[in-house]
């Protein structure tokens, strides 16, 4: 290929834009997994916001969950994997999905992603083999955030994006089900 200016003489430039996402873009998401409630057993937290709800959850987002956390609650694997990427104290607003996060890749090939300001995430490493239930972080509050929210969902990477993937969680003595917005729960 040979690139030349639409006028010769003339000033030109070119950009290029590469972006990736962890997981599998072949993965089949496992429709019977069911997901703890990402908190120490005991710790109630409040949902704040799910998917499909008149929030910011759409597109990429559109099956994710926000809980409302306090300042030291530990988080924890809701479903097991491997770390494969940790992101700590990316500047910028939140917006722009900046903050802390660290990815799980399950068994099936979805990514697990555990997002909000101030996780302290000392002592995990990607590679990490973490069972359900396992703390992966600890929030902390970086003095940026506000409400002290832990965003967490689930997605398949298709063609550079997120595919969200509808989550059931292991809650009360009913069965597995999805979660509700202004709800408290806590892990069983």
């Amino acid at each position: 290929m040979r690139l030349t200016p639409a006028r010769f003489g003339a000033a030109w430039n070119h950009f290029f834009h590469w972006q990736y996402e962890c997981g599998r873009p072949d993965a089949v998401p496992d429709r019977g997994a069911v997901y703890l409630i990402p908190f120490a057993r005991g710790v109630k937290v409040q949902v704040r916001g799910v998917g499909g709800g008149e929030d910011l959850h759409i597109g990429e987002e559109s099956h994710a969950v926000d809980f409302q956390v306090s300042t030291g609650a530990v988080i924890t694997a809701a479903r097991g994997g491997r770390v494969v990427e940790i992101r700590e104290r990316s500047p910028g607003p939140p917006t722009e999905g900046r903050g802390d996060s660290v990815l799980v890749q399950h068994d099936d090939g979805t990514v697990g992603q555990y997002f909000s300001w101030g996780l302290d995430l000392k002592g995990l490493a990607a590679g990490k083999v973490v069972q359900p239930g396992d703390p992966i972080a600890r929030h902390e509050n970086p003095g940026r955030s506000v409400g002290y929210i832990v965003h967490f969902g689930v997605f398949v990477p298709q063609d550079g994006i997120r595919k969200s993937v509808p989550l059931r969680f292991a809650v009360g003595d009913g069965g597995p089900a999805a979660l509700r917005a202004g709800q408290v729960y806590s892990r069983r």
